[in-house]
């Protein structure tokens, strides 16, 4: 069991068979501690943080990253602004020097999501916060007639909470598998409908079942996560 005290930081959930954690983390971080963030970042992500114009977006950005290495820290024994973070040639983050463990990271506004896997699964993670888009317009791209069929029936006040619970499933999925929005078929993509209890969904891709499970689903934001199938496991949640 990985053992890491932050203020910023909580491991939310644990997957022992499968080697798995996802770590939540507050991002609103200021002054000395969001200093020592920022030296935990690598050269390229403080070029990335300085183009950000927005200040409160730049903040959140050297936090999110930060605490993202400070975790893996954990992990690779070895600190945090030391760790080498490649890209595949779709985009997905890797450990350059590590294979066997994956990681992924989603932030939005004031938290993040974090997910490691330490014995070799791919993993993907989505996290978005329930805000007045045009659900409408956006459900009809990546919904499959099923599923809008049932997104049209639910309650306004609801629909916005299950669009969220349904698109995060998908992002997940799609990031674990690699390809971002490279993957053309996410209307085929299956995902958890149920409103008042979560369970996880199978998908297929070249041969390889990945499961998505549903994290959170609330009025104020939705978080997924996505890992190549193993063995049937029990969840721990701290």
């Amino acid at each position: 069991m990985t053992v890491l005290k932050h203020p910023s930081l909580s491991k939310i959930s644990t997957y022992d068979q499968l080697g798995i954690d996802i770590w939540r983390a507050q991002l609103d971080v200021t002054g000395k501690d969001l200093a020592k963030l920022y030296d935990c970042l690598s050269e390229l992500e403080r070029r990335q943080s300085m183009k950000l114009i927005d200040k409160k977006q730049m903040k959140r950005y050297v936090a999110a990253h930060g605490l993202l290495r400070i975790v893996l820290s954990a992990y690779v024994t070895i600190e945090p602004k030391q760790i080498s973070i490649s890209r595949t040639p779709f985009g997905k983050p890797v450990l350059t020097d590590y294979r066997h463990i994956h990681f992924n990271l989603s932030h939005s506004h004031h938290f993040s999501y974090i997910a490691i896997s330490y014995q070799g699964r791919q993993v993907g993670i989505d996290c978005e916060t329930v805000r007045d888009v045009n659900h409408e317009c956006l459900a009809k791209f990546v919904f499959n007639p099923s599923q809008y069929l049932l997104y049209k029936h639910l309650d306004s006040h609801i629909q916005r909470i299950q669009f969220f619970s349904m698109w995060t499933q998908k992002e997940a999925f799609i990031k674990a598998i690699g390809l971002g929005f490279q993957y053309r078929r996410i209307k085929d993509i299956q995902v958890d409908i149920n409103i008042s209890q979560s369970s996880s969904v199978t998908n297929t891709w070249k041969g390889k079942q990945w499961v998505t499970v549903p994290l959170k689903k609330g009025p104020e934001h939705s978080a997924s996560f996505c890992y190549e199938n193993g063995r049937e496991t029990k969840c721990k949640t701290g």
